[in-house]
């Protein structure tokens, strides 16, 4: 995954499948060999856009821009996100355009970004939504690293709830990561870009196609099925986001999207308190029930995680349960069939041999201990009957009484014989 090259931290914005916005800005210093000097190239002319003052340009990517404005009629700082025209006019952009601008108009929430107008700019739509100017919750994790755990559980509660206010109105959002979360300058977390979402029962994705960023795809998105991706999926990303706030680092990360994709299928993540052992243990089954790679195991609703996420808040007891070791090796033999059918071959032989280890091993403790209970019984049997107290002590504390009685008894049964030489 990226790092960002002055701090070394991971960018939790995650490349997409789609090319996405970036902010503006001059890049990072990076170290490489002399190569030609071009002039900049000149930043493209802010558009006069009636209505609005557009006085900057905030972020931009492959098919739109999001500028800073002022909303004249209002007097109102405002951004302003619009569809490349041109050469760069796609008409699946534009449909899935619309398709944002019905999902943002549907959800009404206080963690949803708003949006105050809807408009055409030259034959091409715009957004016009509430100007958020703290930054996104993955700038935050790259500049700060991992969250208070409390503090994490609070912007991821808030969150869950948007998300719930979301799916209420039928509105899956399908690219939810700290990215897509912008901060208010108070704090407050803001779910934004639904450009990948889908509502109601409307498809623009192809069979087989992937939507999302891949380290934060549920299983299901992975393999394509873009159909059949409903709420779970939103429950799955809300997990991953919380994974990265517990500990900085993502929950499945290679150095390639489809090396990460196969993570995402195959492989559990590490535990968050293995990552960061300050993780509250009821906070981490939090995190782990969303990372379930069954959706039918995940929380049933987004409201439920978030009622889950108040209930740590409170200090009442949670409603999810952490999963048993055998639960998990169950789990990842069912995803590896055929290494789970060598281990257990592995395993049988061990216990096997361990069963024949301890049979020789008792057996070599019996043989000891019948050597000294005959040695007593001997010896008793030639003492002195002062003498007798003694070897009864001998037998106690070496634990051999109980393979002395027979012999003693055998000894008291036979007939006592004549000494030779007596008369």
């Amino acid at each position: 995954m990226p790092s960002d090259p002055r701090t070394g931290t991971p960018d939790f914005s995650q490349a997409d499948t789609r090319t996405p916005f970036t902010p503006v800005g001059p890049p990072p210093e990076t170290v490489s060999q002399p190569v030609a000097v071009h002039p900049p190239l000149p930043p493209p002319p802010l558009p006069a856009l009636p209505g609005y003052e557009v006085v900057g340009l905030i972020a931009r990517g492959g098919m739109g821009v999001v500028y800073k404005a002022r909303q004249l009629s209002l007097n109102r700082p405002v951004a302003v996100k619009m569809i490349l025209g041109g050469a760069y006019q796609d008409p699946t952009a534009v449909a899935r355009f619309l398709i944002e601008a019905e999902a943002i108009a549907r959800v009404r929430h206080p963690h949803v970004v708003p949006v105050y107008e809807f408009g055409r700019h030259d034959g091409l739509p715009y957004l016009a939504m509430e100007l958020v100017d703290g930054g996104t919750l993955a700038q935050k994790v790259m500049r700060d690293g991992k969250l208070d755990p409390r503090r994490a559980a609070d912007i991821l509660a808030k969150v869950a709830a948007a998300v719930a206010a979301a799916h209420a109105q039928g509105v899956i959002h399908r690219d939810l990561k700290p990215g897509n979360i912008l901060l208010t300058a108070a704090g407050e977390p803001k779910v934004t870009d639904f450009g990948m979402a889908k509502v109601g029962d409307v498809h623009l994705t192809a069979s087989g196609a992937m939507v999302g960023t891949p380290a934060y795809m549920a299983p299901e998105q992975a393999r394509g099925k873009g159909r059949e991706v409903g709420t779970p999926a939103d429950i799955w990303a809300l997990g991953c986001v919380l994974y990265t706030l517990l500990t900085a680092r993502l929950p499945f990360d290679a150095d390639t999207h489809p090396a990460t994709l196969q993570l995402v299928l195959t492989a559990e993540p590490d535990r968050p308190r293995t990552v960061v052992p300050g993780v509250p243990r009821d906070l981490e089954t939090i995190c782990l029930k969303c990372l379930e790679k069954e959706p039918a195991h995940r929380y049933p609703t987004a409201a439920a995680l978030a009622d889950d996420l108040r209930a740590f808040l409170d200090g009442r007891p949670i409603a999810a349960r952490p999963v048993s070791a055998a639960e998990r090796a169950w789990k990842w033999a069912k995803r590896h069939p055929g290494r789970a059918a060598g281990w257990a071959g592995v395993l049988v032989a061990a216990v096997v041999a361990g069963g024949v280890a301890v049979a020789a091993d008792r057996w070599h403790q019996h043989q000891k201990r019948a050597l000294k209970a005959d040695e007593l019984v001997r010896g008793l049997l030639l003492a002195d009957p002062a003498a007798v107290p003694v070897f009864l002590d001998e037998f106690d504390r070496d634990g051999v009484r109980d393979l002395a009685v027979p012999p003693l008894r055998a000894a008291a049964d036979r007939p006592i014989g004549t000494t030779a030489g007596l008369h």
